[in-house]
């Protein structure tokens, strides 16, 4: 089977807000500040990279950006056919984990750091 990326619907607010950097009149944008950490790292290219997004996008969004900009290999090591998160991968907001603050709906607001984390299966040797 083949995975095949499919964007949020709000997916085109955020990146074109993103694009530009918009901070100016009453807009009010997040900085999420995005770590990979582990074999996601192998995936991206790169250790930490910053992400610009309107205020109180989601998770999903972020990582839909992301995914762009990375490739669907970002995309479907984190999520599985359903959308959901698998389960070697963590993803956590400010040092707590975004499954006990909402999941992949979790809000994003302000300045946050994002830590995304793709760890070995053990049965899989690494």
């Amino acid at each position: 089977f083949a995975l095949r990326w499919v964007p949020t619907p709000q997916l085109s607010t955020c990146l074109s807000r993103s694009a530009v950097g918009e901070t100016t009149g009453s807009s009010v944008v997040t900085m999420a500040k995005v770590f990979y950490i582990g074999l996601i790292r192998s995936i991206t290219g790169v250790a930490q990279e910053e992400v610009t997004l309107s205020n109180g996008a989601s998770l999903r969004q972020l990582l839909d950006i992301l995914a762009i900009r990375h490739g669907d290999a970002l995309r479907s090591s984190l999520l599985n056919r359903e959308g959901k998160l698998r389960q070697l991968a963590r993803i956590n907001i400010d040092g707590k984990s975004c499954m006990s603050l909402g999941g992949l709906d979790v809000k994003l607001e302000g300045s946050q750091e994002i830590s995304i984390l793709l760890a070995v299966d053990p049965m899989q040797g690494g």
